[in-house]
């Protein structure tokens, strides 16, 4: 439902009024309703100023709360387990009989998404429409080439998101592209909406880390191609060649990194410019990118 406050307490009134003839009159309707998502009434304002549909007044406060608020934690972990991903490709094998390895694939795609559903789902059909059955590593690494390079939904949303709200853009731009560390404090604004819109989740040592591998990608993919103040260092970054740094289908992570050294030093011999670490991290993923491909990894597993 978009962000229509008249629609939305129509469509509410519906729902109380179905609610209040249970008792009173020979209907079939409901005894209860939940409603689960991603807003409840004290952020909703957020949003839609995000959307563009709400503008605050100037005596209004940051925080808006509502003597109607009934909204209680939802604490149902939405995400697929390693061993919920088998139980289905466990019913897909019985009708299709790939003869894949059922633990290994789930345990490939819960890597790249902590079971994040439509990931899941999306990578799933990609190996079944897409990638002729390929049930295999190396066909989950494909699939999840093929998610983060398309547009979709979510994706887009994500990146809406990121560009109306700078807090959220700032605190992730920081721990992706910078490397800083951020404690999970669910009470600060900009860790509240990461993890209200799921992009990051509490990890070790109580430390807030971006919630999947491909949330990951498609953020500093994102990150790096807006940095417009780096689009020099980004020049620079000519691509390395998978053959060079690639084994019998092993990154060789270390031969990389020396590559790149000899790169950095080649650059920074030829030009006056001060070291940023912030640049590093962005010529080191124009590096690792293919050539003449913007930020696209071959499906390479890179962490």
């Amino acid at each position: 439902m978009k962000a229509d406050p008249g629609g939305a307490c129509y469509f509410l009134g519906i729902l109380r009024d179905k609610f209040q003839i249970r008792e009173t009159e020979n209907v079939a309707t409901f005894h209860s309703v939940i409603f689960a998502g991603v807003h409840d009434i004290q952020n909703i304002k957020l949003k839609m100023e995000g959307d563009g549909v709400y503008t605050p007044t100037p005596t209004e406060g940051k925080r808006q709360y509502s003597p109607w608020n009934i909204a209680v934690k939802f604490n149902v972990d939405m995400a697929f387990s390693p061993v919920e991903i088998a139980t289905m490709l466990t019913e897909y094998e019985t009708d299709h009989h790939t003869g894949m390895d059922i633990g290994q694939i789930a345990e490939e795609i819960y890597y790249y998404t902590s079971g994040y559903p439509f990931m899941v789902s999306r990578i799933c059909q990609c190996i079944d429409e897409e990638l002729d059955g390929d049930w295999t590593k190396g066909g989950v690494n494909q699939a999840v080439h093929i998610l983060q390079g398309e547009d979709n939904t979510l994706f887009d949303d994500l990146i809406k998101n990121l560009e109306n709200y700078q807090p959220l853009y700032r605190l992730l731009y920081s721990m992706l592209i910078i490397g800083r560390s951020k404690a999970f404090v669910s009470r600060q604004p900009d860790v509240k909406l990461a993890a209200m819109f799921g992009y990051i989740s509490r990890g070790a040592d109580n430390m807030a880390v971006i919630s999947n591998r491909i949330f990951e990608i498609v953020m500093t993919d994102h990150f790096a191609g807006n940095d417009i103040s780096a689009e020099p260092i980004r020049e620079m970054g000519t691509g390395t060649l998978k053959g060079d740094v690639v084994s019998g289908g092993v990154f060789d992570m270390e031969l990389c990194l020396r590559k790149f050294a000899v790169h950095y030093g080649e650059i920074f011999n030829k030009v006056d410019i001060s070291f940023l670490e912030r640049h590093g991290r962005l010529l080191f993923l124009s590096f690792l990118k293919p050539k003449k491909t913007r930020y696209r990894y071959s499906g390479l597993k890179i962490w």
